[in-house]
């Protein structure tokens, strides 16, 4: 942890520098829990939060660094108090970060808001190619913005890009979430290409098949 909050991954809670993560296979693992935490708390399939989780530092990422190449099957993350969470990745803080290639299947991730098959939120820049979400379900029942998606809930690094990557995930909001997507729930900056979404989503305002908000063109 970062002493404010917890970041928690079953491969590592916090990671950065100019490693390569690769060829991992995750199977039937879980991350459940019921209690509240404060501050830059994250929670993700492999790494809670790649960089710094206490301050803008976007250089923790060194050039080269990536998460690639890796599965995620049976996974199941439960937390509905908790902010950025995703299958693979809770949060990104820095820039120069890759992730790509992965593959997730079965998947249930469960979070307050910026919850995503893949990725919880992006805020520093990074860039992301390959990631597919098969099967599974995304979801929060947070009253207000969710930022939810079945690959990634939000996207805000202005050098950010997804491409190649797609989601048959069913992303479930509750009875007055906003901005849920099948894709990405929010995209304040960054570009998409080349991707698309075929699960059910479900919500109350601002809610897409693809997106649930979109700022800058893609």
């Amino acid at each position: 942890g970062d002493g404010a909050g917890t970041e928690i991954g079953l491969l590592a809670g916090k990671a950065g520098g100019n490693a390569i993560i690769s060829n991992i296979t995750l199977t039937n693992s879980s991350v459940v829990e019921a209690g509240v935490a404060t501050g830059f708390a994250s929670r993700g399939g492999l790494v809670g939060t790649l960089g710094d989780g206490t301050s803008a530092d976007t250089t923790v990422c060194a050039a080269g660094f990536s998460i690639q190449d890796s599965t995620i099957n049976g996974i199941t993350i439960t937390n509905s108090n908790i902010e950025r969470v995703g299958g693979a990745v809770g949060r990104i803080r820095s820039t120069n970060c890759a992730i790509s290639n992965i593959s997730a299947s079965g998947i249930a991730i469960t979070g307050k808001l910026q919850v995503g098959g893949i990725l919880g939120a992006d805020q520093g820049g990074s860039i992301f190619s390959g990631l597919r979400v098969l099967s599974g379900t995304v979801s929060s029942s947070f009253a207000g913005s969710v930022n939810m998606g079945g690959v990634v809930g939000e996207l805000s690094g202005a050098a950010s890009s997804i491409t190649l990557s797609s989601s048959a995930a069913t992303v479930t909001g509750g009875a007055t979430s906003d901005y849920v997507g099948g894709l990405i729930g929010t995209i304040q900056a960054g570009t998409i290409s080349r991707s698309y979404a075929t699960g059910a989503v479900s919500g109350r305002s601002y809610i897409g098949g693809f997106a649930g908000q979109l700022r800058p063109a893609i």
